[in-house]
């Protein structure tokens, strides 16, 4: 086989391979090999519900208090789900989860007052 025969013969066969993995990728048996099994999937939980909380940042300016918690702005008596915010100071957010308090700290790195 020459190489003049090669080259279009293998960029032909680049190509159908090109073509071919978008059609194989969409079907729905295709497996992510990055994503756990369905077994164990968070959402088959009841866990999935109480996921842990992330605090973000704390402003206080003033008598005005907020807590950014999973990118979402909120305040002394906001409801993240089953827990409610009964406290902000100036390094955690206190929580009431069903019959439990909780404490969401900022990590001390990230601690600094303003000036």
């Amino acid at each position: 086989m020459s190489d003049k025969q090669f080259k279009p013969r293998a960029a032909r066969l680049a190509l159908l391979a090109l073509l071919a993995f978008p059609a194989w990728a969409a079907t729905p048996t295709a497996l992510d090999p990055t994503q756990a099994p369905r077994s164990a999937s968070p959402s088959a939980s009841p866990a999935a519900a109480e996921a842990p909380l992330r605090l973000q940042a704390i402003v206080l300016a003033g008598a005005q208090r907020y807590a950014v918690i999973d990118g979402q702005q909120r305040r002394v008596g906001d409801w993240l789900g089953e827990a409610r915010i009964l406290a902000i100071d100036s390094q955690a957010v206190k929580l009431q989860r069903h019959d439990q308090v909780q404490w969401l700290r900022l990590a001390p790195s990230i601690v600094q007052p303003s000036r």
